[in-house]
Formats: structure tokens, C-alpha cells, sequence
């Protein structure tokens, strides 16, 4: 089982039916992860906005990879968000590769295999995250 579904289950033990704060919350998911998650109860409850993502997609064909940039572009009174991102490219054959980033600043950078150079990139296909995609 997940480290989060075993969270969530013994928050719901603890307080279902009753009245909790987010404190509560983050204590409950700290024990089930063995984790400090103050950071990111602080991230996504207590600082304004979200993240404002855009991206850059360039091909090495010398190399037979793609390079994905990440950017965070909200305004510059929101602060950098810290969270993993899934990025998935698509190849001209239909096939698609995907790896999952570490995005810590305003910008973020990998690479994964790409034998060709592909057609499109997306963040976050699966929608965990969120936020909203600029267009570039």
C-alpha cells in the first residue's frame, strides 16, 4: 500500500465524522511517510498562487535525445514551487516516452532518449498537478 493511502485511511480513523485542521492533517501524513512535509503544507496552504508552467522541447539528433525546459512564469510575488513533474514526448511514429522531473526553481531541465526528433511535449498528461500551462 501507499505510504499516502495509509495516510489518508488513518486520517479518516482519526477524524472522520469530526472536525480537524490542516495541521491535523500534515501530522498524520508526516507519521504514515516517516517524512517532514512542512515545506509542503506551507507550499500549497499558506503562499499565494500556483505554478504557471511553460516549456521548451529541442532535439540532439547527434545525441538521439530530447531536452525538455521547464519555466515557472507565475508573477514574481508568488514564489518558485518545488513538486516532481511527469513530461511525456511524442514521436512521429506514435510512440511516447516519458520521465519524471524534479521541478525546485523557476527553471528545470531533462533529457530523455528520443531517436527522432518528437513532434509535441506535455506536462503533467496523467493531471496530478496543480496548475496552469502557458502556451508556447
Amino acid at each position: 500500500m501507499y505510504k499516502r493511502q495509509a495516510g489518508i485511511r488513518e486520517y479518516y480513523r482519526q477524524f472522520g465524522g469530526g472536525n480537524a485542521s490542516s495541521e491535523d492533517f500534515r501530522r498524520v501524513m508526516e507519521s504514515a511517510s516517516g517524512r517532514d512535509l512542512e515545506w509542503f503544507f506551507k507550499q500549497w496552504l499558506e503562499r499565494p498562487g500556483y505554478p504557471i508552467l511553460a516549456s521548451t522541447l529541442e532535439w540532439d539528433g547527434q545525441a538521439r535525445e530530447a531536452r525538455i525546459t521547464v519555466t515557472q512564469e507565475q508573477p514574481d510575488a508568488w514564489p518558485a514551487f518545488r513538486f516532481p513533474l511527469d513530461v511525456e514526448v511524442a514521436l512521429p511514429d506514435g510512440a511516447r516516452e516519458r520521465v519524471r522531473m524534479a521541478v525546485e526553481g523557476r527553471s528545470a531541465s531533462v533529457r530523455l532518449p528520443a531517436p527522432v526528433a518528437p513532434e509535441s511535449v506535455r506536462l503533467d498528461p496523467d493531471g496530478w498537478l496543480l496548475h496552469r500551462r502557458e502556451g508556447r
